[in-house]
Parts: structure tokens; C-alpha cells; sequence
């Protein structure tokens, strides 16, 4: 399995300076549970009410807070939260944990 990002060129939510290039991202501690799927389509097998992925559907209040603190330690810039260059973006009307 492998895991991959993109940069997009996004000039409403700021200038990308390539002569910085080549961004290299590297994850710690990463773990990753799943269902393995022979197509594209869902296997209704990844559907079941007894698998973890599918019993939870919510961050517990302790995990709530660590997410917010692994917010506040990495993330550079979150583009729902730029009022001057907010474009409404479908994404950013979804619960949203703030930065502070």
C-alpha cells in the first residue's frame, strides 16, 4: 500500500514558491486499518456493522483533543478559516476544530 500527496496550485489560498521544491512530506507513527477491495466498487464485506471503522461514529472528547492539539502543532495554514480569501468551498462547512 502506499500513501501519496499533492501540492495544488492554488493561488486564491496563497503563492506556492517552487524554488522551494522539492517539498518532501514524511508521515511518524502512521497506522492505517482497512478493507481490502478487489474493484472499485464498495465490497459490501467493508460494510459490516462489526468492523471498528464502522462502529464509531465520532471522536471520543479525548481523541477530539488530541486532534486539536496535533492541529495546533502542524498545520501551517487552513484555508476554511482565511476570511480575506475564503472562497466557500463545499468542504469547509463541515464541523471544523479550530486552530487556538
Amino acid at each position: 500500500m502506499n500513501i501519496r500527496a499533492t501540492i495544488w496550485s492554488a493561488p486564491w489560498a496563497g503563492p506556492v514558491n517552487w524554488k522551494e521544491a522539492p517539498f518532501i512530506g514524511s508521515y511518524r507513527r502512521f497506522g492505517i486499518d482497512g478493507c481490502v477491495s478487489q474493484s472499485t466498487s464498495i465490497d459490501p464485506k467493508c460494510l459490516s456493522p462489526g468492523l471498528p471503522w464502522n462502529v464509531q461514529k465520532a471522536l471520543s472528547p479525548r481523541e477530539q483533543l488530541m486532534h486539536q492539539e496535533f492541529r495546533k502543532k502542524n498545520v501551517v495554514y487552513d484555508y476554511c478559516l482565511d476570511k480575506a480569501r475564503q472562497q466557500h468551498h463545499l468542504e469547509c462547512l463541515l464541523p471544523h476544530i479550530p486552530l487556538d
